[in-house]
């Protein structure tokens, strides 16, 4: 990690950045998709637009990923991160699966999407901490 790197990118104004994790049933399965582009598991995330709320692009970034109609978001944690030379403010919200979602399913562009379990679900290196703050997050409203 170069420290002086990141003290400096923190202390330019943030990327605003979000990310959607979509959690279901009894034995707490997550969202994930595979991209073509990029190897490995993802969950939906992408950057606030100009003008936009935080938790408007979570749903709209939701969507675009997985085709997902997401509602009633709820704050998991705002974490700030540097990615490269860019320091980001990142929002992690929380939706619980819509009813009817099937196994596995395809998106436009060829997104593969899939459930995986929660405790198991290992994402790209640069995702996984996003995960932790979810598990903190339900841990506290155990």
């Amino acid at each position: 990690m170069d420290w002086e790197r990141d003290r400096v990118a923190m202390n330019e104004d943030p990327v605003r950045t979000v990310t959607a994790v979509v959690l279901r049933g009894p034995a707490l399965e997550v969202l994930v998709f595979e991209q073509p582009a990029a190897p490995g598991l993802h969950v939906p995330a992408g950057r606030v637009e100009a003008n936009e709320a935080p938790e408007a692009a979570a749903l709209r970034t939701l969507l675009e990923a997985t085709g997902v109609e997401g509602q009633w978001p709820r704050i998991a944690g705002l974490v700030n991160e540097v990615h490269g030379d860019e320091a980001r403010r990142r929002w992690i919200y929380l939706f619980d699966a819509p009813d009817g979602l099937a196994a596995e399913w395809s998106t436009n562009p060829s997104n593969l999407c899939r459930w995986v379990p929660f405790d198991d679900a290992v994402l790209v290196d640069a995702e996984q901490p996003w995960l932790e703050t979810v598990r903190a997050s339900l841990d506290g409203e155990s």
